[in-house]
């Protein structure tokens, strides 16, 4: 980073933006308000995967901001293609708080969630993997877009 430069608010903001959205879209089946923020062939990949889930389960991808545990980076890439453009892709892993049942997420033993005080069910925690991608050659729109849309509670029908 130059002296002097800064980072775009956005770029720090919307990928957890982009989780509540996509899933909040996802678990109540409203694929085709994907369209613009995600790509028609990760649409398709999505609503696939959502159509094996049960109403029940596919209504559990809801995420809401405050069960958003951690959000890290698992790769960041830059690519120059043949004609000067240049484009950054960033896959990012969240961990977030979710409805007890179904297989046990490897990716969040790190975390260990403490009893409920309410006595309620033991929540815990599971990830999602999303890739952001966009033009950052000068001059090119500031949008992102979700190429690659990964969640743990899909592998719940595997595991039956």
């Amino acid at each position: 980073m130059t002296r002097g430069s800064r980072i775009n608010p956005l770029v720090v903001s919307h990928p957890i933006q982009a989780l509540v959205h996509i899933s909040n879209l996802m678990s109540s089946g409203q694929y085709h308000r994907l369209a613009g923020i995600v790509p028609t062939e990760t649409i398709e990949h999505i609503e696939q995967k959502c159509s094996s889930l049960s109403d029940a389960r596919r209504q559990q991808l809801a995420v809401a901001m405050d069960e958003i545990v951690a959000a890290l980076p698992e790769n960041v890439s830059l690519i120059f293609d043949k004609h000067g453009k240049k484009f950054c892709s960033i896959v990012l892993r969240f961990w977030f708080l979710s409805t007890p049942g179904g297989p046990d997420d490897p990716e969040s033993r790190i975390f260990k969630v403490a009893p409920r005080e309410d006595g309620g069910p033991q929540r815990k925690i599971v990830s999602a993997v999303f890739e952001f991608h966009r033009e950052v050659s000068r001059g090119a729109s500031p949008d992102w877009t979700v190429t690659t849309v990964w969640h743990w509670h899909w592998h719940w029908k595997e595991a039956e």
